[in-house]
């Protein structure tokens, strides 16, 4: 079976990023405001913000140059991010990352003489 390859957005990483720190920041506000003023109800809103945290934590990665990322759900393929730098995209896909390097390179046959010059 013969795949074609399908190309996929990701996210700004520097802004996701920026965007998970204001998220910690506020709740670590909240936090601070839960527990200053026993409010127990609200206690659930600092935990609900960490695992939001967390969540956006695990779709960060970086891609090098001549290298792709092979995005995988449940096994089947998705698609492939060729751009380098730093992004963020779906944490529940499966990334990988493939060199792009060319690995066989063959060149024509090369005549090689034994010492006393006859060819081999």
């Amino acid at each position: 079976m013969l795949y074609k390859e399908k190309p996929i957005e990701a996210y700004d990483g520097i802004k996701v990023f920026v965007f998970n720190c204001i998220l910690l920041g506020f709740n670590l506000l909240v936090c601070v405001a839960v527990l200053y003023f026993e409010i127990g109800a609200a206690l659930a809103l600092p935990g609900v913000g960490a695992l939001v945290n967390l969540y956006i934590a695990g779709g960060f990665f970086q891609l090098e140059p001549n290298y792709c990322m092979l995005c995988t759900f449940c096994g089947k393929y998705m698609g492939t991010i060729r751009t380098q730098g730093y992004w963020w995209f779906k944490p529940w896909y499966s990334k990988k990352a493939i060199s792009l390097r060319l690995i066989n390179f063959e060149t024509s046959r090369v005549k090689c003489n034994d010492a006393t010059g006859n060819p081999i």
